[in-house]
């Protein structure tokens, strides 16, 4: 029993533990000369050998021996009936059949191992003299057995809590790396959305607040700590011309869309916790700078909604190819501004069908 607890506490693999145990069990019974411990897989209909004693045992664990459950082996009746089962003389029993490897074996006796009152497999002792085992040998492997019968349930239960463990960590994983790659993707469509966006304003997306005149001017050059702070993402703090310089990025989900600095007197000293408050100020201001966006872009698409559909009510309305053509024609050329629209019905020409395709006229 103490060998069978501390394979169990040892977080052994179930063969390893059941090698242990065969070979324990043959120290403490002699008359036994060979001994096996045979595995249920869930659903199989066979018990699978797992350990056994001896280089007859090595061989039988290469053959991947095995027993029919109810078959005709003490082996294949225990595992059906879930009872021990002792033959004391196995000539004597007209359904034995020697195995090659054990031909001298007479005496054996196979007991179930339940777990959770389900059959899981069966211990099985042999030995070569006739009534080498009897009713007090039962009783002793059948508690010895229901403690293996235990200890494997046990040992099954932390291999598959580890196994859960170690796909849960994969998936962890997995999630991790889908997140960083959303999140660069994010970068990307937010670095994207705000170069396109800034390219359809024709409000001033920079300022330049002086104090010292009062001026506020709608434009600003990219210095070289604004083209650091916002390309870096950072904030950058250096001297220039004896000036104090600040610079922090404008932040919209970790991508910067843009910079602004403060010039400070040289006597005019950053007070602590003052970096932290400027960059919260950044990451507010990209904040409220992409609520905007967000909005002008709503209100693009409800205004490109509308124009679509006010076309499409207008064609309907058209009858006749020629009035649909024509209504077409108006509504592309003032919703595009376009100087000409040119609408061809029909199949394409190409020189495949002998005609020649002209380019468009030159202005």
């Amino acid at each position: 029993g103490q060998e069978i607890t501390q394979g169990v506490f040892a977080r052994q693999d179930v063969d390893t533990f059941l090698g242990h145990i065969v070979e324990s069990i043959q120290k403490q019974f002699p008359v036994t000369d060979h001994v096996e411990i045979f595995l249920i897989e869930p659903g199989s209909q066979y018990a699978t050998l797992h350990a056994a004693t001896g280089v007859v045992g090595e061989q039988l664990l290469v053959q991947e021996y095995r027993h029919d459950i109810g078959g005709l082996s003490l082996v294949g009746r225990v595992t059906l009936s879930g009872e021990p089962a002792l033959i004391a003389d196995l000539n004597l029993d007209p359904i034995h059949r020697p195995h090659p490897l054990l031909p001298a074996i007479r005496c054996e006796l196979a007991i179930p191992l339940v777990a959770k009152d389900t059959v899981i497999g069966a211990l099985d002792v042999q030995s070569t003299e006739p009534g080498a085992l009897d009713e007090t040998d039962v009783k002793l492997l059948r508690a010895i057995a229901a403690q293996i019968a235990m200890a494997v349930d046990d040992i099954h239960v932390y291999e598959a809590a580890q196994r859960n463990i170690r796909e849960n960590e994969a998936l962890y994983q997995q999630a991790q790396a889908s997140l960083r790659e959303i999140e660069r993707l994010n970068y990307q469509l937010t670095g994207r959305a705000w170069a396109d966006y800034l390219c359809t304003q024709a409000e001033m997306t920079a300022i330049t607040l002086d104090l010292e005149t009062g001026q506020t001017l709608s434009e600003a050059e990219w210095t070289a700590t604004l083209n650091e702070a916002a390309s870096q993402n950072k904030v950058v703090v250096t001297n220039v011309d004896g000036r104090q310089v600040v610079a922090v990025p404008i932040v919209v989900r970790n991508e910067a869309i843009g910079a602004m600095e403060f010039e400070l007197e040289p006597d005019n000293e950053l007070q602590e916790g003052a970096l932290d408050l400027i960059a919260t100020v950044g990451q507010r201001l990209g904040l409220a700078m992409e609520n905007r966006r967000l909005f002008d872009e709503t209100q693009r698409a409800a205004q490109r909604e509308a124009l679509i559909n006010d076309i499409g009510a207008k064609l309907q309305a058209a009858t006749g190819v020629d009035a649909i053509l024509q209504q077409a024609a108006r509504q592309l050329q003032e919703a595009l501004s376009a100087q000409q629209v040119t609408i061809r019905l029909g199949v394409a020409p190409t020189e495949s069908r002998g005609q020649v395709v002209q380019e468009r006229p030159k202005a």
